[in-house]
């Protein structure tokens, strides 16, 4: 049986705002429109800097790891704004626990029967800002929980050169997923708020609870927080049986194959806090749904109530969905040795990732429909090779990956807000490239390896929309966040140094090429190259009972950024840690 678990008391990581995004940059003209976004009108000053939006963006261009920034307290608090703030200091609170109990048992035959049990529980409170400037531009509340447990139980045994098991699987897990948005320096939901004032005269603006119509105050201060949330139960069960054939001294097959069945339980929305949605809900957002549907929402949002909408049942109210899917993965790899000294490899595997549904900002119902199961089927080849009277071992591996209805997240063509998210299908897609290291004993003492990773990745014909709601079809874009190349070099040195003592140190590098985290043509999601530099240095004793080292992390201090996402306004970078440093120590019971 065992036991392990942590616990995240951390800061939540600040974003560094590098532009204003198209729908709030009074400059950029929507592709296909004769003019700028209508949301590019808002321009506020805040009262305590005396600086805009636009103003930081201009002045404020980021160009290290150290500059950051948030939402100061003032702007975001229950104290500084009244009702609907956020409180609590922008950090982790979070834990997990893991149990694990393995049991085998030894049948008088040769046989093993093994039980595998696992229950695993994550509790996350967070606050976030994704403002990346000191606007409350985009501030989150997360509370989440997920528990789960799992059981698998498999017969092994040996039949003349075949090594085998089957067995079968269970799982499921609960999922609790919440977070309130704070919206108040925000220029969408600012302008949407306008609009709506406009519409106070509507014989649609009738507050549901008190009959009597919303003042104008009210519509002006609408929007400005909301809730999503989603509750999930997924189950899993699967059998599989696994063989190992020593078909010759040289050759050897693996084969294996499962069965697996998922089922998921999903029910979700975009809720109101407080009568915060309700204003804009029932006067802006039933307004244009006549307009475009031809009839209002028949029943206005209550209070607290789901605000997503679903043009079937002409309603606002949570959405729900059940999937049960199914499929047989496999794989089949081949090892030859002809030499003590080298293996040849190939293996063809086919996989699956299971159906995903987002919680999502959901304005309509569709952003929170699951995509569906995602397979993949790889191929590998490749060697392994001692070398130089075995002081050197080099391995390398050509691979082709192909995907079917890949999962990715995607934008999706909003009637009122333009472009928001949602989780999407990508029919075809394919990934392939080289994966090799080379580890060199050089002395006794010091050892030094490599690696190198080439990679293309490719998506095939997809019909999607860009981040204005406009269609448009990416194929041949890459992946998100795969770099073409990464190289890796380190040096490890190991010695006593009395009949006690040992001495050990390590320097490594990392080297990745440019990717791009959004669409590959807009330079403002792309990732730069960068490179980072490590090292380490400490003494242990000899029987390993303990260590003592000090270390440092991108000891060049290099500037790089890791994720580029936007707010409604903002375009930002979360960075990598600066030039870090510290001490460890070990002891081992």
């Amino acid at each position: 049986m065992s036991y392990n678990g942590w616990r995240n008391k951390s800061d939540t990581i600040g974003g560094q705002a590098i532009a204003l995004t198209p729908n709030t940059d009074p400059t950029f003209v929507v592709p296909g429109t004769a003019g700028p976004s209508t949301t590019s009108l808002f321009n506020a000053v805040d009262p305590v800097t005396g600086l805009s939006l636009v103003d930081f963006i201009n002045n404020n261009f980021p160009t290290s790891a150290e500059q950051a920034d948030w939402a100061p307290n003032y702007a975001r608090t229950t104290d500084g704004i009244g009702v609907n703030g956020i409180d609590g200091p922008l950090e982790e609170d979070s834990k997990f626990d893991a149990l694990k109990l393995g049991v085998r048992y030894g049948f008088d035959n040769g046989l093993n029967l093994v039980s595998l049990t696992g229950y695993n529980k994550l509790d996350r409170e967070a606050v976030l800002d994704f403002s990346g400037a000191p606007f409350a531009i985009l501030l989150q509340d997360v509370d989440a929980e997920i528990k789960s447990f799992s059981q698998e139980l498999r017969l092994e045994g040996e039949t003349g050169k075949a090594n085998w098991l089957v067995g079968a699987y269970y799982g499921k897990d609960e999922t609790s997923d919440t977070n309130r948005t704070l919206l108040l320096d925000n220029a969408n939901s600012s302008y949407v708020a306008t609009i709506a004032a406009t519409l106070a005269a509507s014989p649609l603006n009738v507050d549901p609870e008190t009959g009597l119509p919303y003042t104008v105050a009210e519509l002006l201060n609408s929007f400005q927080t909301y809730r999503d949330t989603g509750e999930f139960e997924t189950k899993t069960w699967s059998i599989f049986a696994n063989a190992d054939w020593e078909l010759t001294p040289e050759f050897t097959l693996t084969t294996g194959i499962r069965y697996t069945e998922d089922t998921q339980d999903y029910v979700g929305c975009s809720g109101d806090v407080n009568g915060s949605m309700q204003p804009n809900v029932n006067v802006f957002n039933r307004t244009y749904f006549a307009l475009i549907y031809g009839t209002a929402p028949a029943a206005p949002l209550l209070e607290n109530g789901c605000n997503t909408f679903d043009v079937a049942t002409n309603s606002f109210g949570p959405v729900s969905s059940s999937t049960k899917e199914d499929n047989v993965s496999w794989r089949v790899v081949g090892n030859w040795t002809p030499t003590d000294n080298l293996v040849l490899f190939a293996s063809a595997t086919q996989g699956y990732k299971s159906a995903s549904t987002p919680v999502n900002a959901a304005s309509k119902s569709e952003q929170n429909a699951p995509a569906t199961q995602e397979g993949l089927l790889a191929y590998e080849v490749g060697f392994k090779a001692s070398l130089l009277d075995q002081r050197m071992q080099a391995n390398a591996a050509l691979f082709y990956y192909d995907y079917e209805d890949k999962q990715i997240s995607a934008f999706f063509a909003d009637p009122i807000y333009k472009a928001l998210a949602r989780l999407q299908n990508v029919p075809t897609a394919e990934a392939y490239g080289l994966d090799a290291e080379v580890t060199y004993l050089i002395s006794e003492e010091l050892t030094a390896m490599g690696g190198l990773t080439l990679l293309h990745t490719e998506i095939g014909d997809f019909d999607t929309v860009d981040s204005f709601g406009l269609p448009t079809n990416r194929q041949g874009d890459p992946f998100l966040y795969s770099p073409e190349s990464v190289v890796s070099l380190a040096l490890l040195y190991d010695r006593p140094v009395t009949t006690d003592l040992g001495l050990r140190a390590s320097l490594s590098g990392r080297w990745q090429s440019e990717s791009t985290a959004g669409q590959p043509n807009d330079p403002l999601y792309d990732i730069d190259s960068y490179g980072l530099l490590n090292g380490s240095i400490g003494v242990y004793s000899l029987d390993q009972n303990w260590e003592l080292s000090v270390w440092g992390k991108n000891l060049t201090d290099e500037y790089y950024w890791q994720q580029i996402t936007t707010n409604a306004n903002v375009v930002m970078r979360f960075a990598g840690m600066p030039r870090t440093y510290g001490a460890s120590l070990t002891y081992r019971f």
